[in-house]
């Protein structure tokens, strides 16, 4: 398989990596990460280091710590790939992984569909779209 080029091919991979600043700045190299990683920008579909700001996210789907609910909200999931590291990094106010030994300072790694999830999810409907 080939990885996606953008957002409407089909029968690609796509994948992001999703990490915050601490772990690029400190250039934290960590178990899921593979040399010549890469990754596609879940906000613009794009392969390149162009910036999509937290408005082009649609919404992440987080859990409601009082109510175990989850919902929609706006924890300022942007997105910028990070073509050396084959990752997205992510200003998104997410739990990094507690494992810091293994996953560095601001791994979001568990968080990468959920970080993007209205995005991801309205992808997933152009994809298909082009199948039909």
């Amino acid at each position: 398989m080939k990885f996606a080029t953008g957002e409407t091919d089909t029968g690609v991979i796509i994948s992001w990596h999703a990490e915050g600043p601490k772990n690029a700045e400190t250039d934290f190299i960590n178990a899921a990460m593979l040399p010549h990683g890469i990754a596609i920008n879940p906000l613009n579909w794009k392969r390149d280091e162009t910036y999509a700001p937290a408005s082009m996210n649609l919404g992440s789907i987080v859990m409601d710590e009082k109510t175990g609910a989850t919902e929609i909200r706006d924890i300022g999931g942007d997105a910028q790939v990070n073509l050396a590291r084959g990752t997205v990094v992510t200003h998104a106010k997410a739990i990094a992984n507690e494992m810091v030994e293994f996953s560095g300072p601001e791994s979001f790694h568990q968080d990468d569909y959920s970080i993007f999830y209205n995005n991801v999810k309205d992808n997933v409907a152009k994809r298909i779209a082009q199948l039909i």
